[in-house]
């Protein structure tokens, strides 16, 4: 992994409140320059949930979260859920594993039909970022006079 990013990255004012979701920026990044982003992560903010309400993320990006850095930790933290899946932990990751064979078919021109351990360290060229999605407060409300889309 590559941390001479880090000097800007945390800059960034959401890296400086949260650490742990760095981005994953690999040694061999300037060879083909790929970033992934994916693997968004949703908390239970619907209206009736009330241990993370609205209010609660509307502070997230200002102050840390302990309880939600605690209770998700395994699967917030970007550079460690990478380190995982690189040293075979074979957790749900097909979004990294779809990754590598893309990686692999396009730019290595080699098609992996089934990914063993040698195969994920090819992770080693692809830069990965998560995001973060809010709750929509309107989700839950009937959607009246939506126009119909036929396709």
């Amino acid at each position: 992994m590559d941390t001479s990013f880090d000097i800007k990255l945390n800059e960034i004012p959401l890296f400086k409140v949260h650490p742990s979701y760095l981005p994953f920026v690999v040694e061999h990044y300037d060879n083909y320059r790929v970033l992934h982003i994916g693997e968004s992560h949703f908390i239970d903010q619907s209206p009736g949930s009330t241990k993370y309400g609205i209010s609660y993320f509307e502070k997230w990006w200002t102050d840390p979260c302990r309880e939600i850095d605690e209770l998700c930790s395994e699967w917030i933290d970007t550079r460690c859920v990478i380190a995982k899946y690189m040293n075979g932990y074979d957790g749900s990751y097909s979004i990294f594993t779809n990754c590598v064979k893309s990686f692999s078919k396009v730019v290595l021109r080699k098609e992996i039909p089934r990914i063993r351990l040698e195969d994920k360290r090819l992770y080693e060229y692809i830069a990965f970022m998560n995001f973060f999605q809010m709750w929509d407060p309107f989700a839950f409300l009937p959607r009246y006079n939506m126009p119909k889309i036929n396709c």
